[in-house]
């Protein structure tokens, strides 16, 4: 997201000119956003999601209500994403509105301005909704459906369809604190004005339409390549992690501990340092999982 990403062919191809213009459009759909507005979904969907969709590439390509259910509106998703002209023409042609999900890329579904994404009771929360929709897309669509974005407008979230923890590993933005929407209180963890700036080129590399196509090398899309790449870079995070817990971190606690205890027997001090250790890395792991 932040290195590895600016390595990959679409980031090198895409000039700073096209990366800023897209950004402006961004902005300029949310300069009217404000923090705690109270818009409803359509609200959203009209003043900030669909536009912000359409910055992104995916004008003319958005159908919008396509239910997946034979019969009933359970299994209604916002919007089928479409890839190209001819895709729509194919989905046009469709008898039954479940069949126009084999010609569709993504799907998205969009909430209120700041709704809570994973709070509510039962399939009311977004994101179990949002799991429910991407099971049915992957059977409507023959497994054609492989990506599903969930928004409430401030918040962007990609789902990816074949993640070993759909509920978990998402790639999630503020796209509201990256732009800097009106309102917002003070937070020590917002980026920088000039990591903001790298996040919005991300974000539109990740969402822009052509992220979704297959027109790469080997006919794989972007997405597809950046999970092959994402997946060697965990590799080299964790060995990079492990190296430093092991050669630095604990040696250091052991030292510290040795310093400072009444009880100085080794095996007092293996333990105590181990406990502090383990300590550290739940803390840790429960804040980058925003617990």
């Amino acid at each position: 997201m932040r290195e590895g990403i600016t390595q990959t062919t679409d980031w090198q191809d895409t000039s700073s000119a096209e990366f800023k213009e897209s950004v402006r459009a961004l902005a300029a759909v949310l300069a009217s956003a404000r923090s705690g507005a109270t818009w409803n979904e359509a609200d959203t969907e009209s003043r900030i999601i669909f536009p912000v969709l359409e910055a992104l590439g995916w004008k003319g390509l958005i159908l919008r209500q396509t239910t997946m259910a034979a019969k009933g509106r359970d299994d209604v998703p916002d919007a089928l994403l479409l890839p190209d002209g001819s895709s729509l023409k194919n989905a046009d042609k469709s008898i039954a509105a479940h069949d126009k999900f084999r010609f569709g890329v993504a799907i998205c579904e969009a909430k209120k301005w700041e709704m809570a994404l994973d709070q509510g009771k039962g399939e009311h929360v977004p994101s179990t909704q949002m799991l429910r929709y991407m099971t049915r897309a992957d059977v409507m669509s023959d497994g054609h459906i492989l990506w599903a974005i969930l928004t409430n407008g401030r918040i962007w979230r990609l789902y990816w369809q074949r993640a070993k923890s759909r509920s978990e590993q998402f790639v999630e933005f503020d796209l509201g604190a990256l732009v800097g929407i009106e309102g917002l209180e003070p937070d020590l963890f917002r980026p920088s004005k000039e990591e903001a700036t790298h996040l919005l080129n991300v974000f539109v590399l990740m969402f822009r339409r052509d992220a979704f196509l297959r027109t790469r090398d080997k006919e794989r899309t972007f997405h597809e390549l950046a999970v092959e790449e994402g997946r060697l870079w965990e590799t080299k995070v964790a060995k990079d992690l492990s190296d430093l817990v092991f050669t630095e971190i604990y040696p250091g606690l052991l030292r510290a501990i040795a310093a400072t205890a009444s009880d100085t027997s080794l095996a007092n001090i293996r333990e105590a340092a181990l406990t502090v250790l383990y300590r550290l890395l739940f803390v840790l792991y429960a804040e980058d999982r925003d617990q």
